[in-house]
């Protein structure tokens, strides 16, 4: 008989009684087995992310010396290959959403938390994060650009050659939308490009999308703009391919740059002949 797996939780909140209380919860669970440590501060709860493997880290964003979006900002940057559930005293209605587009996995108001509930999102959370890790994995191994838009429109997927071509590291870009990532490219025929994809479900070529790389290079994308299915029209994702013809595009000007002089040698010699 195998053992039973046992997740590793971090549970960062500043509320004492709360602690005890959902530890004493999670540990009583008789389907999944846990093993719960603490902290009372961002600073505590960093420092803990750096020593342990963990599966889940439970935040609740205000805290003695962090508030807000900040705190969640400051554990996912130290903790990207964690799933993040957010607990929070306060009931926002703006803050759950934003909070969302971040990458966290779930959000829970502590005054209604079901432990059931949560130890389901907690089961979710972690397989849904290590099948994200493992996409992320496969599609690291494909040489194309590859970006991935949410139904919301914020960037969910930026594989290595994305980050290769236009110098800018997925931390810099996953949870925004495009308009607000510092691309030097075509933006206006991208975003044409996933309208067009939206309204007619079909994929949208574009052909020839200049960009400049890092170095100050220019060059040109060719580009297939995706629909990936939802349940709804307005709950269909996008995902762009993305091909560096720059040397395709080059050569074929040189072509076409010595068939022209082919031709007005041709034209020149006719003259003479003429005369």
């Amino acid at each position: 008989m195998h053992p039973q797996l046992v997740y590793r939780v971090l549970l960062i909140d500043d509320d004492a009684d709360f602690i005890y209380t959902l530890k004493s919860r999670l540990l009583a669970s008789k389907r999944v087995s846990f093993s719960v440590d603490s902290a009372d501060d961002l600073t505590q709860g960093l420092e803990r992310i750096q020593k342990r493997d963990l599966d889940v880290i439970l935040l609740d964003l205000n805290l003695k010396d962090s508030k807000g979006l900040d705190t969640l900002k400051r554990v996912h940057f130290k903790a990207t290959d964690v799933p993040i559930i957010v607990l929070t005293g306060q009931h926002d209605e703006s803050l759950g959403p934003e909070a969302l587009s971040w990458g966290v996995q779930d959000y829970f108001l502590k005054s209604e938390i079901e432990p059931e509930a949560l130890i389901r999102s907690i089961c979710y959370a972690i397989e849904r994060k290590q099948y994200d890790l493992h996409i992320n994995e496969l599609m690291s191994a494909i040489p194309s650009i590859l970006i991935g838009i949410d139904s919301n429109d914020h960037i969910n997927l930026w594989n290595q050659v994305a980050e290769q071509t236009f110098g800018v590291a997925p931390l810099w870009v996953i949870a925004k939308r495009l308009s607000q990532c510092k691309l030097q490219w075509n933006l206006d025929a991208i975003l044409q490009g996933i309208s067009e994809c939206r309204k007619t479900r079909q994929t949208v070529r574009l052909n020839d999308v200049s960009f400049m790389r890092p170095d100050g290079k220019e060059g040109f994308l060719g580009i297939t703009v995706n629909p990936i299915k939802g349940v709804s029209r307005e709950s269909a994702g996008i995902l762009i391919f993305g091909t560096d013809i720059t040397e395709r595009r080059q050569l074929e000007d040189h072509v076409r740059q010595a068939q022209k002089m082919d031709s007005l040698g041709m034209v020149a010699n006719g003259i003479v002949h003429a005369f």
